[in-house]
């Protein structure tokens, strides 16, 4: 930085109601702005707050930002390029943490998830987690065949078997690692889902079990009666099903 440069940082710095324009610098070094900012620790250190604004009559460039905050006028992007949205764009991981006195919220709009579209004030496409609880969209699949397959995505999903048929029918689970495989995220033992099984038809449906998915007892379901089945998390690719 030549000398004139430093001049006209020297004055804004230590008299910010002054101006300054700098069409093209190169700082080596880090750089500090605003009263006291002698020591800047990083490439920019910025003592007060950071306006951008789109154009030098908007309301954003004649306004105080907070002191020690930000306010930005156009997009703002966070390890990406690309602007997906109007606001802010972030690719990566977000933490959000409140406190007793201000927690952490968001107000006056939908949040999805797995949408940019959302329809409520909490839109998930593929499933939320209460503890260790998960909720998802169900799907419905029926048989008349006596005998089915319960497959692993669609157990995850919280699905409804049900038979029609005029047989005595056999559900067979599929194996505990083909569940823990269908289930988003990492599975913790203590996980659980649950799936329902209805039987329309005249006979009974029996369970059986697979590598891997244990049921807990004898388990059947009589004509004409729903039951709800609960596969818990016993470890690796184990579950056992109440």
């Amino acid at each position: 930085m030549n000398k004139i440069m430093t001049f006209f940082l020297f004055l804004f710095i230590s008299s910010p109601a002054w101006a300054v324009q700098i069409d093209s610098p190169v700082v080596r070094g880090n750089m500090g702005i605003g009263t006291g900012a002698t020591a800047p620790g990083s490439a920019l250190t910025v003592i007060g707050g950071i306006a951008g604004a789109i154009t030098a009559g908007d309301p954003y460039a004649t306004t105080a930002a907070p002191s020690g905050g930000a306010m930005y006028e156009g997009n703002v992007l966070i390890g990406t390029t690309t602007a997906a949205v109007t606001g802010l764009t972030l690719v990566g991981a977000i933490s959000v943490t409140g406190n007793t006195s201000v927690p952490a919220y968001v107000t006056g709009v939908n949040f999805g998830v797995g949408t940019s579209t959302p329809v409520a004030q909490l839109d998930a496409r593929t499933g939320v987690r209460l503890g260790s609880v998960r909720y998802v969209t169900s799907t419905v699949v029926t048989t008349s065949g006596g005998s089915l397959t319960l497959t692993a995505a669609n157990m995850a999903k919280n699905s409804i078997f049900q038979e029609t048929g005029s047989t005595a029918a056999t559900f067979t689970l599929d194996t505990g690692a083909n569940l823990s495989a269908a289930i988003p995220g990492t599975v913790q033992v203590g996980d659980t889902i649950w799936f329902v099984v209805s039987n329309a038809s005249s006979q009974t449906i029996t369970m059986a079990g697979a590598t891997g998915t244990t049921l807990a007892n004898t388990m059947t379901v009589i004509t004409l009666q729903s039951r709800t089945f609960y596969a818990i998390c016993t470890g690796t690719n184990t579950w056992t099903i109440y």
